[in-house]
């Protein structure tokens, strides 16, 4: 389905995956999408998706590419046994709980770019905001009434500080 929604749209967007596992993978790939204040996407995505762990929202003022080239540096992590994993950071799920537990440097190589990530809380009547604060995380809730967000809220919030809104799923 949000395949489905991205080739509907005409938000720039891109696959974090590439080459033959990146076409094996494309119905189940991460997508990092820029997406204007007043897009219709980031209106369908915040009224459907929201809730169902679609996904994460950041803020940086780097390009598309840019944005892409410094995640793809994530994407696989080494067991201690020495074997490859997918690591799903673009899972709110798994953000929520990797951000707290990195240490200051983890936390600089990972925000890079980012100035600030937004994703849904477990309950998702909270919308979560992660700052990088000189290598620690800051944590805020931020409570959502009524329970969905709309594309408005999560735009005002990406936009306080002036970077362009973009979002991996």
């Amino acid at each position: 389905m949000i395949l489905k929604l991205l080739l509907e749209s005409k938000e720039e967007y891109q696959s974090l995956y590439q080459g033959a596992q990146g076409e094996k993978l494309v119905n189940f790939a991460p997508y990092l999408v820029r997406l204007p204040r007043q897009s219709p996407l980031l209106d369908k995505l915040a009224t459907d998706g929201w809730g169902k762990s679609w996904g994460i929202f950041l803020a940086c003022d780097k390009s598309l590419q840019e944005v892409r080239t410094h995640f793809r540096h994530f994407l696989m992590v080494k067991t201690e046994a020495g074997k490859d994993l997918y690591f799903r950071f673009y899972d709110p799920r798994v953000l929520r709980v990797f951000l707290p537990s990195c240490t200051s440097d983890e936390i600089k190589r990972f925000f890079g770019p980012v100035k600030y990530f937004l994703l849904e809380d477990q309950q998702p009547e909270a919308l979560l905001n992660f700052k990088n604060r000189a290598g620690a995380v800051e944590k805020a809730v931020i409570p959502l009434f009524p329970y969905k967000p709309t594309s408005t809220a999560i735009s005002a919030s990406l936009s306080t500080s002036g970077e362009k809104p973009l979002r991996s799923y």
